[in-house]
């Protein structure tokens, strides 16, 4: 990026001889927010650092050209112009701006050939000044006001050779310059003096303000940059789809003459279509140039560079020149001159807006009338929060230079004496709200001196004064809805600060104010009466016009169409918050902002004229683009707004006349960057046309219920101007104008788009309820780099276009998932011998009064196993278990591992017709069971059923057994849920789990002083963390009887009799153990407990739910762990220690970081990366894979899919099915299921399963199930 070059050292000199004041602001310079450190000298020169670290200096700031808020480096315009022509001299041209009745314009002049300038043929020379001009526009796209040709010599250099290009502006303004050839665009002439750009303050000021003079007004002071008020399903309305603009000074004089009455618009005389195409060229060439002017008649008016700003200024010089009304919208659409002017010719009856008839001066009564629709809106929103200060907007004018604040009390007095919006109160009668019109008083200003401010915190001190005094009561009732106050920073230096209520200002008024303020105060300042027309209109009059003309029943062709667009639409976009989201906002706001530079929005607006797009449309086609990758929604509102100032004669008004305007956005899943500015351009365009129902009135006949008041939760405003600086006053006085930020919003999300020097400068209004300022920035960080990918290839499709950063998009594939450490496995049996041999005499498993020890439980596995073997049981042969908890359950899934077997679990719980179904799935030749079970087992062909008693009775040896089974052999299968009525297998091997444990070595430190508790079913795999902890560690396993497993105060009562130190619950069971153990510290009865780790896993924690145990035993011991795992990982995937400070943190349920021999990735519905805190579906990766799912290989394929980011070539991810979100830190938060599936005390239920099962029922026709929570849990 390009910037000022400052430098500091010893080198630096000690300033200018006898200039104290320049001195100072040029040699003792701080970075913006620095108050102390190094002073730097400001070069004035401009560079760039290049990435090799070297300096590139590329112009002086003061040569800087700005157009409309674009940065333009004259170096760049020369070099285009040198090489666009032999016959241009190299090193003989000079680019600047100078000033025109339209503002800032770029002129260039350039030597030619020295036989070009003796033969000085018209032809030849007015030739080359076109080619260079088309040069211009096609590599910068920009339009040029003056082209000079000069001949060789002429152009004024230095001694050192440098050219002069402040001696080039000045020769040729005064005509002093020796000049060839001069080619300058029609509409706009060049000014010898300097303008008057915010207020006409000559004395030549008179009634009848010069065109020129109050066109720049518009242009200077024009829809003040931000957002002036917000409502429940609105947006601000500062800034709008249209500004004022040039043709305010074409209307100016009928608008604002002393005794004018609006007329209706005579229809148009009769002219030819040529004639008309004529007319049209011309006006066409004032708004958009002369190059504009030069292009084919059936060029679309869009690639030409129609935007919104100058749709509403050729609006209004057509509906001027020829009495003819033509919509924006059409404006806006690919319509041709010829089209346009064949239209004009056959006379087309007007429609919408066009064919109502003008406002006129309205029969008063009293002082009062009639409220608009938007006051009405915001007087109820106001009555449902009277505190509430959204609707507060501050404004500040900046003068620089003496000002008299006499003076300026007075010129406030007669502006607000001029508008009776500015004067105007509401009282309701018989349920209608009126406005009362006040008589004038003059205005009390108050003056407050806050001289000595350090310059670096100018800003904190207005920011201050503007949160402070908007947040003082505004009285609807009794007014005074408007008020100042005027800071003194200096003799010199002042800011007026304007506090005033929605209710009686938009952003368009704003800008007549500030125009008409300065005008008032160049004259009172120069002892002369008030310069300006008494207005024609008051904003009463339009109100009454409104509740006239745009009555629902008046409307109802477009109300009609309101109502089907809107019909179905989402209420809310359905974006992740990081704070949960209140019943209601509570107003509190602020604001990030972030700069498109320059050379991108020079790219993005080539790309908007080849595809007829404007700068509105390409702006919210890319926001668009990321709120649909930010939430996966391809149908929502976005709301934005209309300026309302359509309706002639409202242009001069000070009153709130926005509309707002719900863009109904369907986007495509396999569009284009092309097809989605053509759809969003549709969108706009129709929206438009309809643009002026009120907002009300669409609300109302989109409402599909009675709580949804909102259309849409996001916003999008662009303002076409840039925030003036420096504007000339009068008596060496000049203004700035600007909006402040008052921290409240009323929705989600307000995005505004204003230009600005370096570029395009974005904000955006949040609700700080709901979302933290990172958020916001790397939003707008994804909006940049979604405009990048866009003017990069418009032919890609919005699924490929990029969102992230590179950094940001490395650190959520690799910084979060470094490589997986790999750790040695080895067997379950492996690992379980190795602890007998290290504790043969330690308790192992004890079940009520029932106890063994690792040499015991090793010896009757053993047997067990023999016995196994005998019967075929070996590796990847299945063998059923069904049995009561106890230690022959053990002892039994002991047994099969060791025969080499895999374990599937029975449960005797489950219905038969389960049962059955998982041993003809699983092909499994043998089921254990006990005596007592026999009849709990079904018969299936193929399958033999040993009873535990049996087997141990054989007699068989307890030696372990010679072979021994690989890790890579299946341990278990275990049956989840599935979608389509049938359950699926998930196969585990060994060294699947024996790495698990490895891998939380570290974290836990599980040793034989543990005690466990194997209190969920086998049928969970839950309790295979359960089991193997405590047997792979030298622990002792205390096996929970079942109903002591469905009684939390029994369940108590164990952990403490037993001495437990690791527990593990799903957050449902324990919110109920918590339960039991408040009601027993209640009674005194509470008994102590020897946890050291309570580890919870199955379902989402609810971190709330947790304060009453921490409040009763702190978060050190036990230490509470949330452990996130699926059966298809093995268990557990992530880990995260939870604490007392977890609960103030918005994330509601934690689940920290992968464990270490694992990665996790979060991936969008097209298996992209998605940014920090944007919700994607849990891919995990790593060593706790499962092989894929028992004789399904159509569903291991789908679940288990490449990995496409890993290091390792073929491994596989598992899709979990559940939604997460990555945390600034890098921490996770569950969010849910993505499917139909939930997770009820820690079993996966597949709610497809149940409805496909009560499907099969004669007498049902359709099903729907749904887990409802009466209370928590």
């Amino acid at each position: 990026q390009v910037g000022e070059i400052w430098v500091s050292g010893a080198s630096v000199a000690q300033g200018y001889w006898r200039k104290p004041e320049l001195s100072e602001t040029t040699f003792h310079a701080r970075p913006a927010g620095v108050v102390d450190g190094p002073e730097y000298l400001r070069t004035g020169d401009l560079g760039v650092l290049r990435e090799d670290g070297q300096l590139l200096v590329t112009g002086r700031r003061k040569d800087l050209i700005i157009l409309r808020g674009r940065n333009l480096y004259p170096q760049d315009v020369e070099g285009v112009v040198e090489r666009a022509d032999s016959r241009v001299r190299a090193g003989g041209v000079a680019a600047f701006s100078v000033e025109t009745t339209a503002g800032e314009a770029l002129a260039v002049v350039a030597e030619v050939s020295r036989d070009l300038a003796e033969s000085a043929d018209p032809t030849v020379l007015a030739a080359v000044a076109n080619g260079l001009r088309q040069a211009l526009s096609r590599e910068l796209e920009v339009q040029t006001h003056t082209v000079a040709l000069l001949p060789p010599g002429a152009v004024p250099k230095t001694s050192s050779g440098k050219i002069q290009r402040f001696a080039c502006r000045a020769g040729l303004v005064s005509g002093e310059l020796s000049v060839l050839w001069r080619s300058e665009m029609t509409g706009a002439e060049p000014l010898v003096r300097a303008p008057v750009s915010v207020a006409a303050s000559q004395a030549e000021v008179s009634a009848e303000v010069d065109a020129s003079a109050e066109e720049q007004a518009n242009a200077a002071v024009a829809a003040a940059k931000g957002s002036m008020a917000e409502h429940v399903g609105a947006v601000a309305a500062a800034s709008t789809v249209e500004q004022p603009g040039a043709a305010d000074a074409s209307s100016a004089s009928a608008e604002t003459s002393p005794n004018a009455q609006p007329a209706p618009v005579p229809a148009p005389p009769s002219r030819s279509v040529e004639e008309l195409e004529r007319i049209l060229r011309e006006e066409l060439t004032a708004v958009l140039g002369a190059e504009a002017g030069l292009q084919a008649s059936d060029v679309p008016l869009t690639q030409l560079g129609m935007d919104s700003l100058a749709a509403a200024d050729l609006q209004a010089r057509i509906e001027k020149r020829l009495g003819a009304r033509v919509s924006a919208a059409t404006l806006l659409q690919d319509v041709t001159l010829q089209a346009l002017a064949a239209s004009l010719a056959q006379g087309s009856t007007a429609t919408g807006l066009a064919a109502l008839p003008p406002v006129q001066r309205r029969a008063g009564s009293a002082g009062l009338a009639p409220a608009s629709f938007s006051q009405q809106r915001l007087w109820f929103l106001q009555q449902l929060a009277p505190d509430s200060t959204a609707y507060h907007v501050p404004v500040a004018l900046s003068f620089r230079g003496p000002l008299v604040a006499e003076t300026l009390s007075r010129s406030l007095t007669e502006l607000v004496r001029r508008h009776e919006a500015l004067r105007t109160s509401f009282v309701a009668r018989d349920g209608v709200l009126f406005q009362q019109v006040h008589a004038p008083t003059p205005v009390a200003l108050s003056v407050e001196d806050v001289s000595g401010t350090e310059s670096a915190s100018r800003e904190a001190v207005l920011d201050a004064w503007a949160v402070r005094d908007a947040q003082r009561p505004m009285d609807m009732f009794t007014g005074p809805l408007l008020r100042f106050v005027l800071l003194r920073f200096a003799p010199d230096d002042h800011v007026l600060l304007v506090f005033v209520h929605h209710l009686i200002a938009d952003g368009w008024s704003v800008g007549v104010m500030a125009r008409e303020l300065s005008a008032l105060y160049g004259a009172f300042g120069d002892q002369r009466p008030s310069p300006l027309p008494e207005p024609a209109l008051q904003y009463g009059d339009f109100a009454a016009w409104q509740q006239t003309n745009l009555t629902p029943q008046a409307l109802s062709t477009e109300l009609a169409w309101w109502k089907q667009t809107l019909s179905g639409a989402p209420s809310l976009l359905a974006l992740a918050t990081d704070k949960l989201r209140p019943q209601r906002l509570s107003s509190q706001g602020a604001r990030r902002l972030r700069v498109l530079p320059a050379p991108l929005m020079a790219k993005l607006h080539a790309l908007g004229r080849r595809e007829g797009a404007t700068p509105f449309v390409m702006l919210v086609s890319a926001l668009a683009t990321v709120l649909h990758r930010w939430s996966g929604q391809l149908d929502f509102v976005l709301g934005s707004a209309t300026s309302g100032r359509d309706v002639p004669g409202t242009r001069s008004l000070v009153g709130d006349c926005t509309n707002f305007l719900p863009l109904r956005l369907r986007l495509p899943s396999d569009t284009t960057v092309s097809g989605l500015l053509a759809s969003v351009k549709q969108t706009t365009l129709d929206a438009l046309a309809h643009g002026h129902v009120p907002f009300d009135h669409v609300l109302a006949v989109a409402q599909t219920s009675a709580q949804r008041r909102e259309l849409y939760n996001i916003a999008f405003v662009l303002d076409d101007y840039a925030i003036p600086h420096g504007q000339p006053v009068g008596g060496g006085l000049t203004l700035d104008v600007g909006l402040l930020d008052n921290r409240t919003t009323e929705i989600d999300m307000t995005f505004e788009a204003a230009p600005g020097p370096d570029g395009l400068l974005i904000g955006c209004k949040y609700a700080t309820d709901l979302f933290e300022p990172e958020t916001i920035d790397r939003l707008l960080a994804h909006l940049e780099v979604v405009v990048g990918g866009m003017v990069a290839a418009p032919e890609t499709k919005l699924s490929e276009l990029p969102l992230m950063t590179e950094a940001e998009r490395h650190q959520v594939l690799h910084g979060w998932n470094p490589p997986c450490e790999p750790f040695p496995t080895g067997t379950l049996v492996e690992r379980f011998e190795a602890q007998v041999e290290r504790t043969p005499d330690a308790l192992a498993v004890t079940f009520e009064l029932r106890q063994l020890t690792y040499r015991e439980l090793d010896a009757r596995a053993n047997r067990l196993a023999h016995v196994l073997q005998a019967r075929g049981v070996g590796p990847e042969v299945l063998v059923g278990v069904c049995l009561e908890r106890g230690v022959e359950l053990v002892v039994t899934l002991l047994g099969i591992l060791k025969a080499g077997g895999a374990y599937l679990p029975l449960d005797s719980a489950h219905p038969l017709e389960h049962l059955a179904f998982l041993l003809e799935d699983a092909h499994a030749p043998l089921v254990l069971t006990q005596s007592s079970l026999e009849d709990r087992v079904p018969s299936v062909d193929g399958t033999t059923v040993l009873t535990f008693e049996a087997a141990m009775a054989s007699g068989a040896s307890s030696e372990r057994l010679a072979h021994r089974s690989a890790p890579g052999d299946l341990a278990y299968v275990i049956y989840t849920s599935g979608s389509t009525g049938r359950p699926k297998g998930v196969m585990v091997q060994h060294d699947h789990v024996t790495r698990l444990f490895t891998a939380t070595d570290s974290k836990f430190h599980f040793g034989p002083s543990d005690v466990w508790t194997l209190f969920h079913s086998y049928a969970f795999d839950f309790s295979v963390w359960e089991l193997w902890g405590a047997l792979l560690y030298g622990g002792r396993l205390v096996v929970v009887p079942y109903f002591v497993s469905r009684s939390p105060q029994a369940f108590l009562r164990l952990l403490a009799d037993e001495g437990v130190t690791v527990l593990n619950q799903t957050p449902t069971a324990f919110r109920q153990l918590l339960h039991a153990e408040q009601q027993a510290a209640s009674q005194g009865e509470a008994p102590p407990l020897a946890l050291r780790y309570v580890i919870f896993g199955g379902e989402a924690l609810d971190l709330a739910s947790l304060r009453p145990w921490f409040e009763r035993h702190g978060d050190a011991r036990p230490q509470l762990v949330n452990m996130y795992g699926i059966t298809e990982t093995t268990v557990h995937v992530t880990w995260r220690p939870v604490g007392l400070a977890d609960l103030e943190r918005p994330a509601s349920s934690v689940i920290g970081q992968p464990l270490s021999d694992l990665q996790l990735y979060l991936l969008d519905w097209l298996g992209r990366p998605v940014p920090v805190g944007v919700p994607g579906e849990i891919h995990v990766g790593g060593a706790g894979v499962a092989r894929g799912y028992l004789r399904r290989p159509e569903l291991t394929a789908a679940r288990f899919v490449e990995d496409r980011f890993g290091p390792v070539p073929g491994r596989k991810l598992y899709r979990a099915g559940d939604l997460a979100r990555r945390l600034p830190n890098g921490d996770l938060e569950y969010l849910g299921r993505i499917d139909h599936q939930v997770k009820l005390r820690g079993f996966r239920i597949e709610l497809g399963e149940i409805e496909s099962s009560l499907s099969t029922h004669p007498d049902v026709r359709e099903t729907v199930v749904i887990v409802r929570e009466d209370v928590p849990g």
